[in-house]
């Protein structure tokens, strides 16, 4: 299902378009969200596949009131990084990460000047980041709905429509093209980005099973990771899939907050309601445990503190 955008973005007078250059020169469409007063940290929210930044908007700017420079931006191929037309466009999945993902965390720490930067991952966002080289990483990472996209994670009865979903999708990007985003996939993809992302899902390591990745990030990453998932996200980030991403990053204690929105008085949440008006409670908590425990080019193993600051429908913190 593609997500609607919250609408109206709401933007200030002092929110700033921008472009980011990646390493290989493709320019990258972005968005600052300056901090209320003097920035206490900065934040690079990575989207999930197919969704543009501006769907962040509203979180951003949430952040930034709380004292948090916000860089919201979007990957090659998509939103205002997408060129006229997708035919032949070269992207694939890998390039988001271990291109675009390192060009944005660069113009943080650029502009930071010694700050902590941390990185907020929906879906993709999240499971593409350890990609980044572990000398460019940030200095926490929240995943939100991030998870390791092999279909035998997800719960038997939606295995068969998973497996279909992997077999249809190069497909119908060879087919027209590209994919297009009325499949269900949010904004049209690059044919390359969707043959990758079938070819992962189906084999049972995902993209950890791609010879030809380097996936040094992963084991390397040392710093805070704050793990969300839904009770309601079946369909898209079910639990297991959720940890075993998570397992995939065993330098740090990963705090997995596991939220059952309908036990914590909210309205549905799923895949992409985190990011929605409705789930705005939820907000403050990301800000604070960014606040509480980002430490700027802290390389020390990381264990999960007394409180967690995120409270609503919450379980225990866990290690994963």
């Amino acid at each position: 299902m593609r997500p609607a955008d919250p609408a109206p973005e709401g933007r200030s007078p002092a929110v700033e378009d921008l472009l980011l250059a990646a390493a290989d020169g493709t320019a990258l469409a972005a968005t600052r969200h300056p901090a209320a007063g003097a920035p206490r940290a900065f934040v690079v929210v990575n989207s999930g596949t197919g969704i543009r930044r501006r769907f962040y908007g509203r979180f951003a700017a949430r952040l930034a009131a709380r004292g948090l420079e916000v860089l919201t931006w979007d990957y090659r191929g998509v939103g205002g990084s997408r060129p006229g037309s997708l035919r032949g466009h070269p992207a694939r999945m890998r390039d988001w990460g271990r291109l675009d993902m390192p060009a944005a965390l660069r113009w943080a720490r650029q502009e930071a000047e010694g700050l902590p930067v941390a990185v907020v991952g929906h879906s993709a966002g999240g499971h593409l980041a350890g990609l980044v080289p572990a000398a460019e990483q940030p200095d926490a990472l929240v995943l939100v709905a991030a998870q390791d996209g092999y279909w035998g994670h997800w719960p038997p009865e939606l295995r068969l429509r998973m497996r279909l979903l992997w077999w249809a999708m190069p497909r119908l990007a060879a087919a027209f093209g590209h994919l297009p985003g009325w499949l269900g996939v949010g904004e049209d993809l690059p044919r390359g980005v969707a043959a990758e992302w079938s070819a992962w899902a189906r084999s049972p390591g995902y993209l950890f099973d791609d010879p030809a990745l380097d996936l040094a990030g992963y084991t390397a990453f040392h710093r805070p990771l704050l793990a969300l998932s839904f009770a309601d996200d079946r369909a898209y980030a079910p639990r297991a899939a959720v940890e075993a991403l998570l397992a995939r990053f065993p330098g740090t204690a990963a705090e997995h907050r596991h939220l059952d929105p309908a036990a914590a008085g909210l309205p549905p949440v799923g895949h992409f309601g985190f990011f929605k008006p409705a789930a705005e409670p939820l907000w403050d908590g990301v800000a604070d445990w960014i606040l509480d425990r980002a430490r700027p080019g802290s390389l020390q193993a990381w264990g999960a503190p007394e409180s967690a600051g995120f409270n609503p429908g919450a379980e225990p913190p866990q290690s994963s």
